[in-house]
């Protein structure tokens, strides 16, 4: 991680705050080889569900980039 972002910090190891946010927060529940596709799925049919006859009815994952955003608007 370099410091083009204003809010990183550091600690006395070097080691930024992002990465211990996700040592202490993701890392402990991530499982790379556990397929939670079906998960995913029962999710997004719930959405679907509670989105009908709603103004919106999805999900979109951004980056919060520029570039993320503007292609969002198109």
């Amino acid at each position: 991680m370099d410091t083009t972002d204003s809010k990183i910090t550091f600690d006395e190891k070097g080691v930024c705050d992002h990465c211990r946010n996700f040592d202490k927060n993701i890392a402990p529940f991530w499982n790379p080889e556990e397929n939670r596709f079906d998960e995913l799925e029962a999710l997004a049919s719930q959405i679907r569900k509670t989105g009908i006859n709603k103004e919106y009815d999805c999900i979109l994952g951004l980056s919060g980039e520029r570039i993320a955003l503007s292609g969002l608007y198109c």
